[in-house]
């Protein structure tokens, strides 16, 4: 399976570059965001091993509503063309501008598909119906690949909502790919061909990094570590504080032989950017754990 950090900066990209120099991420790239979209597809593409374009149209949702979200998703959409027919070539593959999230919403959703592929671009379609027709529509009408995006009212994140879905989809020979999903208890048990997420950014965002303990009993070995901003109690929901962790030597030794940081990186100036460093590194990881799992179940598609 491939896991790709949706959104990552350049300046990120390039500091985990210089860390772990023959490390190559899988990167999804929004459109909606992008000043300058060919920067990683063009100077940067060596650092990056999988590279994917989606229009941003989940992102343009959150700034417009009603008739401007309209006018914007249909100024968006001819951009998005405008610059697919020149640069489709440079990603893995591009997802189809599908600016509505309901059921209701295919036959306008399959309209913007129509429209790249007369232009000569073959975007992946987006499934936001789990319950309705949409899925044997694109295994009826041959898609090799589709995306699951967000889907009203139903809930994807969870696995006896999206399995079957995913099941039916790979039996018919379909990759999937599942965006904004990255949570194991989904990952680890449907044969999705890859997904995305930006958990790497926002655990960084909230004090938290992600490490895989291989000392921890059990199945679950992820810890989530917090670095506590003031003083005082601290939320369970946000996870182990760093200086309450059993296994902080074991931590401290591990970021230190991949990333050449210590925890006093994580504290800093730069703790940030060394915070996110580190949880990249940790999806970096468990995408290869994942593959593995995949392997043993025979779920891989070529």
């Amino acid at each position: 399976m491939i896991i790709y950090l949706s959104s990552l900066p350049l300046n990120v990209l390039q500091a985990f570059h210089r860390r772990i120099p023959d490390a190559t991420l899988n990167v999804l790239q929004t459109y909606f965001y992008l000043d300058n979209p060919t920067v990683f597809a063009d100077e940067h593409r060596s650092k990056i091993k999988s590279l994917v374009l989606d229009s941003g149209a989940f992102s343009l949702q959150s700034k417009f509503k009603g008739n401007a979200f309209v006018e914007e998703s249909d100024r968006l959409f001819r951009k998005y063309k405008i610059y697919l027919s020149v640069a489709k070539d440079k990603y893995d593959f591009v997802i189809n501008m599908d600016d509505r999230f309901d059921p209701a919403g295919f036959e306008h959703n399959l309209g913007r598909l129509a429209d790249l592929k007369a232009a000569g671009i073959n975007a992946v379609p987006v499934i936001h119906d789990l319950k309705g027709s949409e899925i044997d529509y694109f295994i009826d009408h041959g898609y090799k690949i589709v995306a699951i995006g967000q889907c009203k009212g139903q809930q994807r994140d969870k696995l006896e909502v999206i399995g079957p879905v995913v099941d039916k989809l790979w039996a018919a020979g379909v990759k999937v790919h599942i965006l904004g999903v990255t949570k194991l208890d989904v990952i680890e048990h449907v044969p999705a061909f890859s997904c995305d997420s930006v958990s790497w950014s926002d655990y960084s965002f909230r004090g938290q990094v992600m490490f895989w303990n291989s000392k921890k009993n059990g199945i679950r070995k992820a810890d989530t570590l917090y670095f506590q901003k003031f003083q005082g109690k601290n939320p369970s929901s946000k996870g182990i504080p760093y200086f309450d962790y059993e296994y902080r030597d074991d931590f401290e030794a591990y970021i230190y032989e991949k990333l050449g940081l210590t925890y006093q990186d994580l504290l800093g100036m730069d703790k940030d950017l060394n915070r996110k460093l580190v949880n990249i590194l940790y999806f970096h990881e468990q995408e290869e754990r994942i593959t593995e799992i995949h392997r043993e179940k025979r779920w891989l598609l070529e």
